[in-house]
């Protein structure tokens, strides 16, 4: 059985969830070959550094452009915004020949407008690939929602009971979480050191450069900083010209799941990933606000579900909440009991049961 797992490379969230998926199913033990691809590399080979260049451009400017789009987009009748009608015409013709050529089996897509143009594809070419989309998100928007989508994997119960309430049959939902990599756990017991605050802005390392609160910060009694910069080469530098004792900057890291088991609380963006990373790690998080419509939903859920907190909006309050949180453990053990219940009660199985369903149903 030939498997294509498609994604985009827009802040790495949704392409190492495709990554994960494929080690996942790379090491199941089924009769598969799976091909990892990013849909902006199918379509444009020598140019799709360009496009991410400048999706890191927008997103290091606050993202207002991107959320606008996510919020006041004029959809077309299919739901799609409109503005994505042009490019989606451009890419459905470079991913149709992409498949024509390869026939996959099983497309598996953790990017919203692959899985659209995916099913646009199924309905042009009448292709009985099967379509399994992988949410990377809590909330759900209109492009995620594709009628020629045999199976949905959700992050959570909210993300089954807005799948539900759009019209999807619930035999075609399976809550197995965001796809999180192999090694992000919870850690063995930390022994007597300072509280260990671990701060990521992912990959585009996309925080504060706000030298007052990290000033702030650095004065909380007990508390030790790691700040993971990502590519943010500016902010490394301002961290480090500001020579705060018990903050350290650092570059982009491939040991994320290491630097979680070592820390008592992360301070991120409520990304999908990265909150699903936490989780897995019952690593406590401690959110900045929220702008992006995605993440607003994310960090709600969070805070819903008993995992986290917001960062007060004051750095003199976020000082203090910090102080409160390092002497108040049974708070924070709280947060790591609800995790880890949470991670216990997903169905991690769901997505190669039903491969191997669907592989013994084809050779039948």
């Amino acid at each position: 059985m030939k498997i294509i797992i498609l994604s985009g490379k827009f802040g790495m969230g949704h392409f190492s969830a495709a990554q994960t998926l494929a080690d996942n199913i790379s090491r199941s033990g089924l009769d598969v070959q799976v091909e990892l691809a990013d849909l902006y590399q199918i379509a444009l080979p020598h140019a799709n550094s360009l496009l991410y260049g400048s999706y890191a451009q927008l997103m290091s400017g606050g993202g207002r452009l991107i959320n606008i789009a996510y919020k006041n987009a004029v959809h077309d009748d299919k739901g799609l915004p409109r503005m994505l009608t042009i490019p989606q015409s451009f890419l459905l013709f470079k991913l149709s020949a992409y498949l024509e050529q390869r026939q996959p089996d099983v497309i598996i897509s953790t990017y919203s407008l692959a899985s659209r143009i995916v099913a646009c594809y199924k309905r042009m070419s009448g292709s009985r690939a099967a379509l399994v989309t992988c949410i990377t998100d809590i909330g759900i928007h209109n492009v995620w929602l594709n009628r020629d989508t045999e199976l949905y994997l959700a992050g959570a119960e909210q993300t089954r009971r807005d799948l539900l309430a759009a019209g999807v049959p619930a035999a075609r939902i399976a809550v197995s979480g965001i796809p999180v990599a192999a090694g992000f756990a919870p850690a063995m017991e930390r022994g007597e050191r300072p509280f260990e605050l671990l701060v990521s802005g992912g990959g585009l390392g996309l925080l504060p450069a706000d030298k007052q609160l990290w000033q702030a910060l650095s004065r909380v009694a007990g508390l030790h900083i790691s700040v993971v910069c990502g590519n943010n080469q500016r902010l490394r530098r301002q961290l480090q010209h500001l020579r705060l004792d018990n903050v350290s900057a650092l570059g982009y890291r491939r040991d994320m799941a290491q630097l979680m088991r070592g820390a008592d609380m992360m301070l991120c963006k409520p990304g999908g990933l990265s909150s699903f990373e936490a989780i897995h790690s019952a690593l406590p998080l401690l959110m900045f606000r929220p702008f992006l419509e995605q993440e607003i939903k994310n960090c709600r859920f969070i805070l819903d579900s008993g995992m986290g907190e917001l960062l007060a909006d004051d750095n003199a309050a976020a000082a203090q909440q910090l102080t409160g949180l390092i002497g108040d453990r049974a708070r924070l053990d709280g947060y790591r009991r609800n995790m880890r219940a949470f991670s216990a009660g997903l169905d991690s199985e769901a997505l190669l049961r039903w491969l191997s369903a669907y592989q013994g149903g084809a050779a039948a």
